[in-house]
């Protein structure tokens, strides 16, 4: 009787460590992933593409929600300010390291715990298919030219990266255009589509469902080299005007979650980066993807950061 009591005993005792494990596990819930501009636009588009892939390999589902404003700041605090049990990620373009220098946050590279990066894009200069005014790079800037101002240029926000795009290709230029800001690109995408704004320079991925459908037309690329999506069209350097940024984007989670689940994330956002899924995904928008995580990453966002710092004040003017 005392053995069968004691067998009992143990046997609960072990079925109760095991439950305790399986609670502890990460994950074992839903992960939320943060998108701090609205749906529609590059950060939407690839927050979701890595939500799936990452899902499928932690085995849970990881749900997008949208928090846009101030360039990404009010999505990026977010982030930081929630729970430390890696049940809250975000994504974190290029902005993540220029809110600060900007104002718009006290947002440096040690209030997050950067996963990793997860890709790179280049920006399209594009007008409307059936602008009269101009249709190639040339008449678009004899255009801007001879009229200061005339062409209004959308953006995804004061400050943002496509923001400080176009205010580098007006400096570069030589030329003025009146700055439109939206919330987001998908939105100034929508604008020049609907014969708003002249212009926009934004993302490929932004942009193409426009041109395959006759509605948009890419000028010119501001990269050091052609982009994947439009292998046709030629960079501003190779029609003299000498300007070009790379757009980069990865993924964070609060300062102080635990190492291992730390880890854990980093590893499933690796395995989706490196994944052929995610480089077909990339590939067809016009975009690259690249994994940079750990020391590594720490150390790129910092020099990021240090850069935007005096470049950002040098393209505003201040």
């Amino acid at each position: 009787m005392k053995k069968a009591l004691l067998l009992l005993l143990t046997l609960v005792l072990l079925l109760s460590s095991f439950a305790v494990l399986a609670e502890e596990k990460f994950p074992n819930k839903p992960i939320t992933m943060v998108v701090q501009a609205n749906p529609g636009g590059l950060s939407d588009q690839v927050s979701q593409e890595i939500a799936m892939l990452m899902g499928n390999d932690l085995g849970v589902r990881i749900t997008c929600v949208y928090k846009p404003g101030a360039s990404g700041a009010v999505g990026m605090t977010y982030v930081e300010a929630s729970p430390k049990d890696g049940y809250v990620i975000g994504h974190a373009p290029i902005e993540y390291a220029m809110l600060k220098t900007l104002g718009f946050a006290n947002i440096t590279p040690e209030s997050n715990t950067f996963l990793g990066q997860a890709y790179t894009t280049v920006p399209a200069l594009t007008i409307k298919a059936d602008d009269t005014r101009f249709s190639n790079m040339e008449e678009f800037f004899a255009y801007a030219k001879q009229n200061p101002g005339g062409i209004k240029m959308g953006n995804a926000g004061v400050g943002s990266i496509w923001h400080l795009v176009a205010l580098g290709i007006e400096k570069a230029a030589g030329v003025q255009f009146t700055h439109v800001p939206f919330e987001g690109a998908a939105p100034a995408a929508t604008a020049l589509m609907g014969g708003h704004i002249d212009a926009i320079a934004i993302g490929p991925i932004e942009v193409k469902a426009g041109v395959d459908a006759g509605k948009l037309k890419v000028i010119g690329v501001a990269a050091d080299e052609r982009s994947s999506a439009f292998p046709d069209i030629e960079t501003l350097k190779e029609s003299g005007i000498d300007f070009a940024l790379v757009h980069w984007g990865g993924f964070i989670a609060p300062v102080g979650i635990d190492a291992e689940v730390e880890k854990i994330l980093t590893e499933s956002l690796k395995k989706a980066v490196e994944s052929e899924e995610f480089a077909k995904f990339m590939n067809e928008r016009g975009m690259d993807p690249v994994f940079r995580g750990g020391e590594e990453a720490k150390t790129f966002v910092q020099e990021q950061f240090d850069y935007f710092a005096v470049a950002i004040p040098e393209a505003l003017g201040k």
